[in-house]
């Protein structure tokens, strides 16, 4: 008895696991649960306006949706708080080539690559140069 009533009371001393909310996120849209995805993603933002990851999964899921501008500026804002996010980058640079601004997604493309040798980054950026 004194051990299970130990077990609980350290049991509830232990701070809860941290919620990755990007993971959520990711897991609805896998799911095509976009509407939810969505949702979850904007109540996160507004809890925690510095989660990039979050802001990232935001970015995709309004791009997905043609609301470039949109994608954009959460995109962008989600690199100002992760630099080195190659996924960020490669977002952002599909997203600006959807706009048809191709010097700016030529300069994503590149520092998506520069962080991580993606073949599919290799590819948006081989599209890029081509001019398509």
């Amino acid at each position: 008895m004194l051990i299970a009533t130990l077990s609980v009371w350290l049991g509830s001393r232990a701070p809860p696991p941290a919620v990755r909310w990007d993971h959520v996120v990711w897991g609805y849209l896998k799911m095509g649960r976009n509407v939810q995805a969505e949702q979850i993603a904007r109540r996160i933002v507004g809890e925690q306006p510095g989660n990039a990851p979050v802001l990232e999964a935001l970015g995709v899921i309004e791009a997905s949706q043609s609301r470039y501008a949109e994608a954009q500026r959460d995109l962008q804002r989600a690199l100002e708080l992760r630099p080195s996010s190659h996924v960020g980058h490669y977002n952002l640079a599909r997203v600006f080539l959807a706009e048809d601004d191709r010097p700016r997604a030529l300069a994503e493309a590149r520092a998506a690559l520069a962080l991580y040798a993606a073949p599919e980054y290799q590819e948006l950026l081989q599209r890029i140069e081509a001019g398509r």
